[in-house]
């Protein structure tokens, strides 16, 4: 097996590990406080509605904010440990709501998380492969051009959030 191919089944183990504690985590603190679950309903139930009022500027704040962050931390540390965490961060947050929204709506909670996220998240994941693959590229061209990609997969993917989620919340009602 190569190297690499080692590397990125580390990356899904540490991906499922954080689905995993993101889901038994929010289940631990919501069988200890039941405020905080009321809160996460009530933010769940305004969730839909104002992510189609967003303006295209706050999404691409908070996106652009959030890649920035990403670029800074994969320049000052260890690449390929930043991408491992932002990997296990993400699933976990992804574990969470999952876990949060099947306690409200069973089954169908699940399904809708999934296709939530469905869109714009891929471009997020590919663009965050993107990053874990340039921590291997040798030549500077090489990983100005993979750069070049992951701005542009993050664009793409803001494009998706801002333009594509909002009809595909219209189609997901709950």
């Amino acid at each position: 097996m190569k190297e690499q191919d080692k590397r990125m089944d580390k990356l899904w183990i540490i991906f499922f590990l954080g689905i995993i504690i993101g889901c038994v985590g929010i289940n631990l603190l919501a069988r200890g406080n039941k405020d905080i679950l009321e809160q996460l309903n009530i933010y769940l139930d305004q969730f839909p509605d104002g992510m189609k009022e967003k303006d295209i500027l706050y999404i691409v704040n908070k996106r652009l904010k959030q890649l920035l962050f990403i670029l800074v931390l994969y320049v000052a540390i260890s690449k390929k440990m930043i991408v491992r965490i932002i990997t296990f961060l993400f699933a976990a947050i992804l574990g969470m709501y999952l876990s949060v929204m099947m306690m409200r709506l069973g089954m169908y909670g699940g399904i809708y998380t999934l296709m939530l996220y469905f869109p714009h998240f891929l471009c997020y994941g590919v663009a965050i492969k993107l990053l874990y693959l340039c921590a291997d590229a040798e030549k500077v061209k090489k990983r100005k051009m993979v750069w070049g990609l992951v701005v542009l997969f993050w664009l793409f993917g803001i494009a998706l959030e801002q333009f594509f989620f909002p009809l595909w919340l219209n189609h997901v009602n709950i």
